[in-house]
């Protein structure tokens, strides 16, 4: 059942629509939005459903945008749509919208109205998400089209080491900031090895799309032995693949050592293909410089350097003095990058004798 966003209506109330009913709303619905939004799309429904929940559209770009905002007046959408109720959120969110069943449908739903303890208003569930740009339109557009194939690709980029989902892929290296690779599905399907004419012709079964998706030269079933459990039974088509790639038969080599060495490959692969590998350099070796100077450039190390002892405000006193002698911490950073340690040590050694200190 749809309707969980209204918790103060019963979900009987939002019963699943049947297709002929549900492509005959989304156009209606469509129509009306188009009026207000210069981009609108509602994702790729996924194949075999026998009935749908929620009718979903992404939007950007109001039509009247002279104010500068992202979204339009919830006002304007819910008379729009003829809703009776909304749940509004502002800005580059998803707001619900509980349109009324007109009479003239509800005889799709004659045996849940028919029932003693049926509702007595029945409502289409109309989300309307706000995006930011057209890209961040196209970014979801892909990864929420056709049921769960965004999570199944986001399943088989994770087994390579990587990360996808709706702001593309991504390169992970925990705990520092994950790297952005790629925003463009096109590139980001081209490096996995899957054809995106595939994608735009359409899937009619999951068999076809569980196909497609093995077309990637990173789809090996052995991948998913360690993930399998942890998938939920409701999410059906994330679910049916997960058990379909587990009964193929294993390529050879497979051994958990054989897939960490792999993974590693595509991840080095990753960063060449997008022109990362500089960038992923760099933030190390800053890293490891900063690390460096937080065990070189303390208190207790230039106590110990100088033979100040306890004397903090001596150390503060020499401290202050190669900070300001050398460009403050970004200077005696690219000091450890060039000359590691020792050349802290001579620094501040420097400085100690020209303030004419003496060791404790």
């Amino acid at each position: 059942m749809g309707g969980s966003a209204f918790k103060f209506l019963p979900t009987t109330a939002f019963p699943r629509l049947p297709p002929p009913l549900y492509q005959s709303q989304k156009a209606r619905f469509l129509r009306a939005i188009q009026g207000l939004y210069v981009h609108v799309l509602v994702p790729h429904e996924g194949p075999e459903k026998e009935s749908h929940g929620d009718i979903d559209f992404l939007v950007c770009t109001p039509r009247d945008g002279n104010d500068g905002a992202v979204d339009v007046p919830h006002q304007i959408m819910q008379e729009a749509l003829g809703a009776l109720h909304v749940v509004p959120m502002e800005g580059n969110r998803t707001s619900n919208f509980a349109v009324p069943i007109g009479q003239e449908d509800r005889h799709y739903f004659a045996s849940s109205i028919n029932s003693e303890d049926g509702p007595e208003d029945l409502y289409y569930q109309v989300d309307v998400h706000v995006c930011n740009d057209k890209e961040e339109l196209e970014r979801i557009f892909f990864f929420h089209s056709y049921g769960d194939l965004g999570m199944i690709l986001g399943l088989l980029a994770q087994n390579v080491g990587l990360a996808l989902g709706t702001n593309g892929l991504k390169y992970p290296h925990p705990p520092h900031p994950t790297i952005v690779l790629s925003t463009s599905y096109d590139e980001i399907a081209d490096f996995f090895g899957l054809d995106m004419g595939r994608w735009h012709a359409g899937f009619k079964t999951h068999p076809e799309i569980f196909d497609w998706v093995a077309s990637s030269r990173f789809f090996d079933p052995s991948y998913f032995r360690s993930g399998l459990q942890k998938v939920k039974p409701e999410r059906a088509m994330y679910f049916q693949f997960t058990r379909w790639a587990e009964s193929l038969e294993r390529r050879n080599g497979t051994a958990d050592e054989v897939v960490s060495r792999r993974r590693e490959q595509v991840r080095e692969e990753a960063l060449v293909r997008f022109n990362r590998k500089e960038e992923v350099a760099a933030y190390y070796r800053q890293y490891n410089c900063r690390q460096m100077l937080k065990e070189a450039w303390n208190g207790h190390r230039v106590s110990q350097w100088t033979g100040l002892g306890e004397r903090w405000k001596a150390v503060k006193q020499v401290m202050d003095g190669v900070r300001e002698a050398n460009g403050g911490n970004e200077g005696l950073a690219r000091i450890i990058e060039v000359e590691g340690e020792e050349g802290i040590r001579q620094r501040v050694m420097n400085v100690f004798d020209r303030l004419g200190l003496k060791a404790s």
